[in-house]
């Protein structure tokens, strides 16, 4: 077998023949992974150690950038995230799309692997800024790139959307959290057992999501799945044909969430009561998250199998292309309440939709008030470097995320007037104009005419 076979499936005796026979101890095998990374994902922590004495690098990145000690913390295996610190594992190492190992413990709120990696020296502002960014990102629909200083105070270049779904379920478990121990959400208090239940289901979506990592050898993770599987509100994530949806279980019901292409035909949200739930047992679900899914079968088979009747709708916005996971593990919050309201408290359609509809549109401005509101105070303290990467992102939400007559709008819109007017930071707002609105060579953009008016609007002067 090769080093990985043997690795997954074989003894350490046969490793250590193959390591003596002078196979490459850091190639990229088969599955994408390097041996070191393989020994994390299967959790074999002797052949770990065997494959570090043969000179096995614990900085060699996998296909999507991630090291051994990304793998190590994404599974909360703190004796191999240990291991690996002792052979040198850099504590700061990003994905190639920008993530630091400490963003998880950060959003899973896992105190002794985050106190771990901070006293080997990761940097808490460069994950923060991470995830900072990422939530403006969404939470105003940005689309393109931008520059984040990382730990050496380097620029690195990551995307406002697009990753991977955990982060995602990891975010917005930890907005909800947020949102329920915030003052402003005081008026809210009769739903607080509601966000309790919504984000131990997210939390428990996270841990299902791992497990995708092991999908040659999830018979041997059935147990801990099914345990996992018995929460009575569950959010199922599907992923298929490079597409992200979620679906809710709760008693006799599912909600599908879809808010891409397929919303057009179906609706976002569709609630449906479900007349064969025997049918969605524990072995389904499985294949659902960890088997390969065709479209067919998803927004179709799956009615038949189940019996699906719809029994009502939620019809949120369309997602911003590259956002699917975003836009359906949010959309996953708005179902989940609809359900538990119409289910336990006896609910009509039109009060669940409507207290349904009002928490989450509430949630959500609250969420980019607190976002914009923590970029601003950043800058206070943060490095040139980063306060460089931060009016960048608050020119980006001004001119994408800001419409010019919307109350809530205008208001973070003079907030960020209040930064990018100062004589130090208005050269951007003049690129802005010069690109958008004033270039000859371009075609007229949709936003330049709405960033003209909100300029006007907050008299800001521009020579």
């Amino acid at each position: 077998m090769t080093l990985a076979d043997e690795i997954i499936y074989g003894t350490q005796e046969n490793v250590a023949h193959l390591l003596d026979a002078g196979v490459d101890v850091n190639a990229i095998d088969e599955y994408g992974l390097t041996a070191l990374i393989e020994t994390v994902v299967v959790d074999r922590i002797e052949i770990g150690k065997l494959l570090l004495a043969h000179k096995a690098s614990v900085e060699q990145q996998d296909l999507t950038g991630r090291t051994a000690l990304h793998w190590a913390v994404d599974n909360a295996n703190e004796a191999f995230c240990r291991l690996l610190l002792k052979a040198g594992a850099d504590t700061n190492a990003y994905t190639r799309s920008g993530e630091p190992v400490l963003v998880n413990p950060l959003l899973r709120r896992q105190e002794d692997l985050k106190s771990l990696l901070l006293k080997q020296g990761a940097s808490l502002v460069f994950a923060q800024d991470f995830i900072n960014t990422k939530l403006l990102g969404h939470r105003f629909e940005l689309q393109g790139e931008i520059d984040v200083a990382d730990h050496k105070n380097q620029f690195i270049e990551i995307e406002f959307s697009g990753f991977f779904l955990e982060f995602t379920l990891g975010l917005i478990r930890d907005s909800l959290l947020r949102y329920q121990h915030n003052f402003s959400a005081r008026r809210l208090r009769a739903y607080f057992n509601y966000i309790q239940r919504m984000t131990s289901s997210l939390e428990t979506a996270s841990r299902l999501i791992i497990y995708q990592q092991h999908t040659l050898e999830l018979q041997r993770y059935r147990e801990a799945i099914f345990y996992l599987l018995d929460e009575e509100l569950l959010l199922i994530p599907v992923c298929y044909a490079g597409h992200a949806i979620t679906f809710v279980k709760y008693k006799h019901f599912l909600a599908k969430c879809d808010r891409g292409e397929n919303s057009h035909r179906e609706g976002s949200v569709n609630i449906y009561v479900m007349h064969r739930p025997e049918q969605l047992t524990k072995e389904f679900i499985m294949g659902l998250i960890y088997q390969r899914q065709q479209r067919e079968f998803i927004h179709g088979g799956i009615n038949q199998v189940l019996g699906l009747e719809g029994v009502g709708k939620i019809p949120l916005d369309p997602q911003v292309t590259g956002n699917c996971s975003w836009a359906n593990v949010d959309a996953a919050v708005c179902a989940m309440l609809y359900l538990l309201l119409s289910v336990d408290e006896g609910y009509d359609e039109a009060k669940s939709f409507d207290s349904s509809v009002l928490f989450y549109c509430q949630w959500q401005e609250w969420d980019k008030d607190r976002a914009l509101e923590e970029c601003i105070q950043s800058m206070g303290y943060s490095s040139k470097a980063r306060v460089a990467s931060k009016v960048a992102i608050l020119a980006a939400i001004l001119f994408q995320g800001c419409q010019f007559g919307i109350p809530s709008d205008m208001a973070r819109a003079g907030k960020i007037l209040a930064m990018l007017s100062a004589p130090t930071y208005l050269p951007v707002l003049k690129s802005y104009v010069n690109v958008f609105v004033k270039n000859p060579a371009l075609p007229a953009h949709p936003y330049g005419k709405n960033l003209m008016e909100i300029l006007d609007y907050f008299d800001v002067d521009l020579r």
